[in-house]
């Protein structure tokens, strides 16, 4: 089998000679450890560990931004209908997409791999539109304005993903919220289903309406009870279903049995070594043989997961997912005792500020 049937066949809980063996990617800080610990300086990471190339290289997104640009905010009901032209008379526009896009056409065409349409979702725009903090408070102080970003967005994603979905046989729609902490969710049920529920429907309808089934959700932190507000807003998987942040996949699928499940796996616990990289890997079949489920680690490769560790963790998922895996460059071997060998020292740099507040 392909990468691209594996993974069609794993979102449709069918049988496979294997899962996909991705990985959710990397910090440009731990690639530059790596490096200093072996890695080849000019190694491609996926080719080096033998992986499936990860999805997230392979994401296609238009354009969705006003033409031309905005001399003005998206910060008011006055300014929403001042840009609406900026969107709505330009879903057709040339700039939306790669000059090059009938000859992009043609190679997805050939493609062996899981080929994804992007966009972001309906807290993830505002968010970027007013900040995190004015985006919140805004729910409640002015409900008429995320409305109408709720609207314009809607309608926006459609206009533009239309050629697309028209042109391409994607495999996937991926949509990035990022709208969790270690509590759960940064707004409330009842906030979600009023301002996002109804216009991720118009948008999840029409997607599905264009012969897509499997609309997954990029969202960190903390997504135990966020699972059923995605569902009826008509988004069928979620990752990278971070444990640290307290997401328990486990009781997602005890809950949700045909909930698409990728990522999962404890990022602290693989910086640990190979005694608690085994202890935290020896449940993971559970999860595999329920179906709908994809394991790597639950958000980019942090620093403090020392080169020889990350070795030894792709030993153990490559002997739980078994089959035809990619060829690896990097040496298996001996990787539970190198990963036992004390690493070197490695200063830890901060990846950068926080959001703005």
């Amino acid at each position: 089998m392909t990468h691209r049937e594996r993974f069609n066949r794993v979102m449709h809980f069918q049988d496979v000679d294997r899962i996909p063996n991705e990985e959710f990617g990397y910090w440009a800080e731990t690639l530059e450890r790596w490096r200093l610990e072996g890695m080849p300086a000019d190694a491609d990471e996926e080719l080096y560990f033998g992986l499936d190339i990860r999805r997230e290289r392979r994401l296609f997104q238009p354009d969705f931004g006003p033409i031309p640009p905005l001399t003005h905010g998206l910060d008011s009901v006055e300014n929403i209908e001042k840009a609406k032209p900026h969107f709505y008379d330009t879903f057709d526009s040339p700039q939306r997409y790669p000059a090059n896009w009938a000859d992009m056409v043609e190679n997805y065409k050939k493609r062996d791999y899981p080929l994804g349409l992007n966009f972001s979702g309906f807290f993830g725009t505002p968010r970027g539109w007013l900040g995190l903090a004015k985006t919140c408070t805004s729910y409640y102080e002015d409900p008429k304005l995320m409305h109408a970003i709720s609207e314009l967005w809607a309608d926006t994603v459609i206009g533009v993903i239309r050629r697309a979905l028209d042109d391409v046989d994607f495999d996937f729609v991926q949509v990035w919220e990022d709208m969790a902490y270690n509590h759960g969710s940064l707004i409330s049920p009842k906030t979600f289903r009023e301002f996002m529920t109804p216009y991720y429907r118009k948008v999840t309808d029409f997607i599905r309406s264009k012969g897509v089934d499997v609309i997954l959700c990029d969202c960190d932190g903390n997504v135990n009870d966020m699972v059923e507000l995605f569902l009826e807003a008509g988004v069928n998987g979620l990752y990278p279903l971070e444990r640290v942040a307290g997401t328990d996949p486990f009781a997602i699928r005890e809950k949700y049995p045909d909930y698409l499940l990728l990522g999962g796996i404890d990022k602290i616990q693989i910086s640990k070594g190979p005694d608690a990289i085994d202890a935290h890997m020896k449940d993971i079949p559970k999860l595999i043989d329920k179906g709908g489920y994809i394991p790597f680690i639950d958000h980019r490769v942090p620093s403090d997961v020392t080169l020889a560790n990350f070795i030894y963790y792709q030993k153990v998922k490559r002997d739980i997912i078994g089959g035809d895996l990619g060829v690896a460059q990097c040496d298996f071997t001996n990787a539970r005792e190198e990963a036992l060998k004390p690493p070197k020292p490695f200063e830890y740099k901060p990846q950068g500020v926080g959001p703005h507040l």
